[in-house]
């Protein structure tokens, strides 16, 4: 069943023009399972696992030697890390409150800054990329700080990944655009949860949501994705909200980050 599921899943991506995926937290099962469907010859994307560091870093050790290179369509990218929870479920990690609820609710990280210098030092050692999901400016903080701290002043050669980067400051990114990070942002919030983030933000930073605009003048690398199966994988649709930035109830959401239609179809 499983198999028969992922053969439609990938028709739905091929529908959207999409050829190539990233499956951004890889463990055991899922790679038994893609690992199959390989084996079998039934994948038709191109498929990059990244693989939970947390739970399962085994499977690189392991596996990477053989899948550090597409072997029927599949391989092995590198490692996962998860810093926070999400903006419009409040469990961002933020270094100011939250609008409403409990005074001085900043959400919360996963995991203490020695733990994650630990999980980027072993993929600095091992030339492993990492994509790394933050939400919220504190965990973008912890990021940035841990990475640093890694690199201790030598060059960065394994284009580490801030997933989603929400709520990233200017600031950030320009220590991002030193340290050779890329962020991938998630867009599509300023639509579909747009009105929610004016809610637990506040205007001024809800606008600032996925900050494109402000990354390109930092001149940091940065791609869109569409965290499917949170949302379909359209990419026209992301970049129509790329450019656009209006809520689900109209409502502009930074029309200083909006993009140009060439440079959204890049990213």
């Amino acid at each position: 069943r499983s198999c028969a599921q992922l053969d439609m899943a990938q028709d739905i991506y091929l529908q959207h023009g999409i050829t190539t995926v990233q499956d951004g937290l890889t463990r055991q099962k899922e790679w038994v399972l893609l690992k199959e469907m390989a084996d079998k010859g039934r994948l038709k994307l191109d498929t990059v696992c990244y693989v939970d560091e947390a739970l399962c870093p085994e499977l690189v050790s392991r596996d990477a030697p053989v899948f550090s290179r597409y072997r029927n369509r599949l391989k092995i990218g590198g490692y996962k890390l998860i810093l926070d929870g999400s903006p419009q479920g409040r469990t961002a990690w933020m270094s100011t409150p939250y609008c409403g609820g409990e005074e001085g609710y900043c959400g919360y990280p996963a995991y203490r800054l020695e733990e994650v210098e630990a999980y980027l030092r072993r993929a600095v050692e091992e030339k492993k990329q990492i994509l790394v999901h933050c939400n919220g400016d504190a965990a973008a903080q912890q990021l940035l700080d841990a990475y640093e701290a890694v690199l201790n002043g030598r060059p960065s050669v394994i284009r580490p990944v801030m997933i989603h980067a929400q709520t990233v400051r200017a600031d950030q990114l320009a220590r991002m655009a030193r340290l050779d990070m890329i962020a991938s942002f998630f867009v599509a919030h300023t639509y579909y949860w747009g009105d929610v983030h004016l809610m637990n933000f506040g205007g001024e930073r809800a606008r600032r949501i996925s900050p494109a605009h402000t990354a390109l003048r930092e001149g940091v690398v940065f791609t869109f994705h569409q965290d499917t199966p949170v949302l379909p994988p359209d990419m026209l649709d992301t970049v129509w909200c790329a450019v656009n930035r209006l809520s689900r109830n109209g409502v502009s959401m930074g029309k200083e980050e909006r993009m140009s239609v060439y440079n959204a179809l890049k990213a």
